[in-house]
């Protein structure tokens, strides 16, 4: 019987390597052999110690080939095809995702169960899933590329909370991948784009990527109320979540604006919006969390069509063999996304 490869944490800073027998595909379902993941937050924080579900095989940015397709099923994909993989759960029968809102489904939460064994996929060596979770993309695109669909998707569904329109001013408060990514998604929305981080490099790259201006942070509400003629911006996005962050946005909205928190927070963080400022002077605070099928399909198609350039944020790519040392390089405050090549 054919072997699986799975790559499991075990605890802050272990890796171990687990063998099992790949299973037999179920009417609608594909096997995909992995070839690319990008080491998103989770697999950082398995990697420090700052998430403790012990043991995890993690790894949800993926891409691959299919291998074989249960002959049942609708033929969306095909052996060989590229295929950026969809690897959340998501049950399909809560309320949440009866109402279309899969991001926020309550049914596969048992998962997470401490001491329960939750294996995701993305770092394995083959996959078996549902073929409607496997999204076509062209040959002319790299696996590591691909790999970035999922946090592509995420963004998506966050810049549609914000329901942009051409023209607006928006700031990006954080510079890393999530932060970019919100550049190039607002830009093609139609919006003036301005970006805050206190790191100088990753404010030139957003330069370099089109922001319309950049500012530190101890400099960002002026800067905002200066190039808007103290109006302040249309929407805020915070992409990295600590209380400097949450007062930027709070500092840099306009009245009628929407602040639209992307990133988690810790519980003491305080959004420094009170509720008769918020009545007062209109403003919305949203929160986006993951993403739908919907935002998949957009960010598959931007990719596939050329609209989105993903490349320039993979700052490396390492060799399965190599995972210790793609994990250290990905916790480094600069670097964008680290891919491991299986």
């Amino acid at each position: 019987m054919d072997l699986n490869h799975i790559t499991v944490f075990t605890g802050p800073g272990q890796i171990e390597m687990r063998s099992q027998p790949i299973p037999g595909l179920s009417a609608g379902e594909a096997l995909v052999r992995v070839r690319a993941c990008a080491l998103c937050t989770m697999e950082q924080r398995l990697w420090k110690g700052a998430q403790d579900d012990y043991p995890i095989a993690p790894g949800h940015e993926a891409a691959g080939v299919v291998v074989d397709v249960h002959p049942d099923g609708a033929p969306t994909v095909a052996a060989g095809d590229r295929v950026a993989i969809a690897f959340l759960d998501r049950c399909m029968q809560c309320e949440f995702c009866r109402r279309g809102e899969t991001n926020l489904c309550t049914g596969k939460l048992h998962g997470r169960a401490p001491g329960v064994f939750r294996q995701i996929g993305g770092l394995a060596e083959y996959a078996v899933v549902p073929t409607w979770k496997l999204f076509r993309l062209p040959e002319n695109l790299s696996f590591e590329e691909i790999a970035l669909c999922e946090p592509v998707a995420c963004v998506i569904h966050s810049i549609r909370r914000a329901d942009l329109h051409f023209g607006d001013d928006v700031l990006v408060v954080g510079g890393g991948t999530m932060g970019q990514l919100h550049l190039q998604l607002a830009r093609l929305r139609g919006a003036r784009v301005f970006l805050s981080d206190p790191d100088p490099q990753k404010r030139q790259f957003a330069l370099e990527h089109g922001a319309g201006a950049v500012f530190s942070a101890d400099k960002t509400a002026a800067g905002v109320q200066e190039l808007t003629g103290g109006i302040g911006a249309d929407t805020v996005f915070v992409t990295f979540g600590n209380q400097d962050t949450a007062d930027q946005a709070s500092a840099s909205i306009r009245p009628g604006g929407r602040i639209i928190y992307y990133s988690s927070f810790p519980d003491s963080v305080e959004p420094g919006v009170n509720p008769r400022r918020l009545h007062g002077r209109e403003i919305v605070l949203d929160g986006a969390r993951g993403q739908t099928i919907g935002d998949w399909h957009q960010a598959t198609r931007l990719l596939a069509a050329g609209l989105l350039d993903v490349g320039p944020l993979i700052s490396a790519a390492y060799p399965l063999s190599r995972i210790n040392d793609a994990l250290d390089r990905a916790i480094e405050p600069s670097a964008f996304r680290i891919v491991v090549n299986l």
